[in-house]
């Protein structure tokens, strides 16, 4: 379990008076908090190095707007699940916020535990991220470094061909291919043909999912729903 005062929660707000409290809410939960008074700032820094989430405003007064800001994270390929705050939201706004990836939408004033607890969900997602690339990464550079021909032969044993047949259609000898499966399974680090199909499902899995997960596929929090919800019925 990740120490909170490694966690991070990075707080983009201009309103002096929201920033001071929500930064005193997430020192009291034992967060570790960085502040910025423009998304500008919160960009030139670039401080993802820990676990953590950003909390933005939609309503940053000067360049970059909240949405603004999503959007160029976004476009930056930045992984860092967001909370957006907003003194009023129409259904469109909230939408447009869930599509670029915010976790929450929370409206102002900002209930402290409907904040910590959008904080703490926002971190979760954002470790459980971390660790998955951490694992794409690493099966990645086991199979980079793999030669052409060991990446066909490895194709051949997931297909679940036997050495001979992979040695007659690569037109090589049976003991090459037996060379060349020891040296597959040394740089997966795993001892038989069926740890290794294990790792290359894995590989092939997890490169398909998005680190930041789309949140059109994540269930909206309660949170979210009642602030489209009222905005809705103002609309």
């Amino acid at each position: 379990m990740n120490d909170k005062n490694e966690e991070v929660v990075y707080l983009v707000e201009d309103d002096l008076d929201t920033l001071r409290a929500l930064r005193w809410c997430c020192e009291e939960a034992g967060y570790r908090v960085v502040c910025f008074y423009s998304a500008e700032a919160f960009l030139e820094a670039a401080p993802y190095d820990r676990p953590g989430c950003a909390v933005i405003d939609i309503r940053l007064s000067g360049g970059i707007t909240g949405i603004a800001l999503q959007s160029e994270l976004e476009r930056r390929e930045i992984d860092i699940p967001t909370i957006v705050i907003s003194g009023y939201a129409d259904v469109r706004t909230a939408v447009d916020c869930m599509r670029l990836g915010a976790t929450t939408l929370l409206e102002k004033p900002v209930s402290p535990d409907d904040f910590l607890a959008a904080v703490k969900h926002a971190i979760e997602k954002d470790v459980a991220s971390r660790i998955v690339s951490e694992h794409v990464q690493k099966l990645q550079s086991s199979l980079n470094q793999l030669t052409t021909r060991e990446r066909e032969v490895l194709e051949s044993l997931l297909e679940g061909k036997l050495n001979k047949q992979i040695a007659l259609d690569l037109d090589v000898s049976q003991r090459t291919i037996e060379v060349d499966r020891s040296r597959i399974l040394k740089k997966f680090n795993v001892s038989n043909a069926a740890a290794l199909a294990v790792k290359a499902t894995e590989l092939k899995l997890l490169k398909g999912l998005s680190v930041r997960t789309d949140s059109c596929h994540d269930a909206p929090s309660r949170s979210t729903l009642a602030l489209l919800q009222g905005a809705a019925e103002q609309n």
